[in-house]
């Protein structure tokens, strides 16, 4: 058996360092990447919608990004960045109560390296960490697994390090099999925890960096053989249900899984916790006194982001939808909205894509220049299943094109006329129905918003008596030119009082080039300036506007 780094010798094997943390980081996102698919299919609690394994890849993922950037350190530094990093980085309900987890780790530890005992005190702090971050703690979860651990870790205090990383995989295989029956859901399924045994994949790298290259005990082997059929099984008769049962008759309730930072001074993360609990479910509210990742399940998003917002500034906004997730998952399906129709939508960023699917896009098209052929949109209306298909262009000078796309596909396919990309994302958040009255609902809601750019003018000019320098950041509301300034937060905080009536909601999406601080700094000043208006801030990552701004 090879000896893995940061294990050398006697003295070496007695202790936790940096070096070994790190290494074990890596290891873990590799299982974790090769068993995601697994842990995919047998996310059933706390709702059904397949995305666990990618989640937890996801976080860790984030987590060595960060190791990989600070190279050999303390081990406090080490687990602090690790911290810090997976906080940033989390996705998922058990994606961020991993984070927490690590955080709960890295407190208290702040030497070199540490003895058993010290890890294992570790252990235990994370796992009241991980359990203080869910509203309703659940046994049969992620948790259970953590705390089993972190008990093992308690009594075998004394052993060699060696002997008890292998206890600690043994004890934590035994906890994977008993969630099967702790939880309902698990127990009609017949499956174990899937953030559960993702953590086992992450457990498991930690101990392969202790005493080298492992093999999972047949115990495991079997039990993971046992859950892939039965959940094989289980999605079988969900896909094929029973005739007298409606086709989604387990859809979740809730519509939208919210996630997103808040940042600020002094963050009462029990308060918050408290009080998303009362609108929302699936709460985990993690970090800090200056910064934490929240998640959420609503039906409400815009309400959940507001009791965000009175504590903090909100950012990093990541909202998927879970009835188009769930569709996903039991019908073997990817990008299928769960109704009739097909909407196809235009934007020039990554973070708009995000939000565009999250939003419940069925087919999102990037272009930087938002002009895709004729061709791109009949290749996207081929893609998807439906037979009646909507497609929003985002940009005027899209739409004849798009309108010709819908005249030459044999599909039922109507054009939306959306000129702008809050046009565009007002109109996939009003989606509802047969195509008459998902087209009706959505060209009813492009026109309660107003759409404001900021750009960089590239010559001289003078447009409806505005006079612009080459270089200056000229602010246009919707194609109106209204002002300029020497930055991009200038230009539109002039433009703001020739703009504003009666609304109340503002939401900034920030381009390639400008820095999540840059945009939290432009909240905090129109929040200054207009106490009254709610300010969100989403990356959106489009290349030529420096902002995008609907008003509503």
């Amino acid at each position: 058996m090879s000896r893995p780094r940061g294990v050398r010798g006697e003295a070496r094997r007695a202790t936790i360092t940096g070096p070994c943390v790190r290494e074990a980081m890596e290891r873990a996102v590799r299982h974790l990447a090769e068993h995601e698919e697994l842990i995919n299919a047998l996310n059933v609690f706390p709702v059904p919608d397949g995305d666990t394994g990618t989640n937890m890849v996801l976080t860790v993922q984030s987590a060595v990004d960060g190791l990989r950037e600070l190279g050999d350190a303390s081990l406090g530094k080490t687990l602090e960045v690790m911290a810090s990093r997976a906080l940033l980085g989390a996705r998922g309900n058990s994606g961020v109560i991993l984070a927490q987890y690590l955080v709960g780790l890295s407190q208290g530890v702040d030497s070199h390296r540490a003895s058993w005992q010290t890890w294992a005190e570790a252990l235990a702090r994370a796992t009241d960490e991980a359990y203080r971050a869910v509203a309703e703690p659940k046994e049969g979860t992620i948790l259970t697994l953590m705390r089993a651990v972190a008990e093992e870790a308690k009594r075998l205090q004394g052993k060699p390090l060696p002997a008890a990383a292998l206890a600690l995989l043994s004890r934590a295989n035994e906890a994977l099999a008993q969630t099967q029956e702790m939880l309902p859901e698990l127990a009609e399924a017949g499956v174990v925890d899937s953030g559960g045994l993702g953590y086992l994949f992450a457990l498991r790298g930690f101990v392969e960096q202790v005493v080298g290259e492992t093999e999972m005990a047949e115990p495991l082997r079997a039990l993971l053989e046992e859950n892939r059929e039965r959940m094989e099984a289980y999605t079988a008769a969900r896909r094929e249900p029973a005739p007298d049962a409606p086709a989604l008759r387990d859809t979740p309730s809730t519509r939208f899984c919210l996630q997103f930072i808040l940042q600020g001074e002094d963050l009462p993360l029990g308060e918050i916790r408290e009080r998303l609990s009362r609108e929302t479910a699936s709460v985990v509210v993690v970090g800090g006194p200056t910064m934490a990742h929240v998640h959420v399940h609503t039906n409400d998003p815009d309400s959940a982001l507001g009791i965000g917002a009175t504590y903090g500034e909100v950012g990093r906004v990541k909202l998927d939808d879970i009835h188009r997730q769930y569709h996903d998952f039991v019908f073997g399906t990817k990008g299928e909205v769960t109704g009739p129709v097909a909407l196809i939508a235009v934007v020039n960023g990554e973070g708009l894509a995000e939000i565009a699917r999250g939003l419940g896009a069925t087919e999102v098209i990037v272009a930087d220049k938002m002009n895709p052929a004729v061709g791109e949109l009949l290749e996207a209306i081929g893609r998807v299943p439906q037979a009646q298909v909507v497609i929003l262009p985002n940009n005027e000078n899209g739409i004849l094109v798009a309108q010709h796309a819908a005249q030459l596909s044999e599909k039922e396919v109507r054009v939306v006329p959306t000129k702008t990309i809050p046009q565009g994302l007002a109109a996939l958040l009003a989606a509802e129905g047969d195509l008459a009255s998902t087209v009706a609902k959505m060209e009813g809601a492009m026109g309660r918003v107003r759409t404001g750019e900021v750009t960089t003018s590239i010559r001289r000019t003078n447009l409806n008596g505005l006079p612009i320098e080459a270089g200056e950041y000229l602010a246009i509301w919707d194609s109106s030119p209204m002002s300029t300034g020497k930055t991009p937060e200038e230009a539109l905080l002039r433009s703001l009082p020739q703009v504003l009536g009666q609304e109340s909601l503002l939401t900034l999406f920030y381009g390639r080039e400008v820095t999540n601080a840059q945009a939290m700094g432009l909240a905090d000043a129109i929040r200054g300036q207009f106490p009254n208006l709610e300010v969100q801030i989403y990356y959106g990552g489009q290349p030529y506007h420096h902002y995008i701004v609907a008003l509503e």
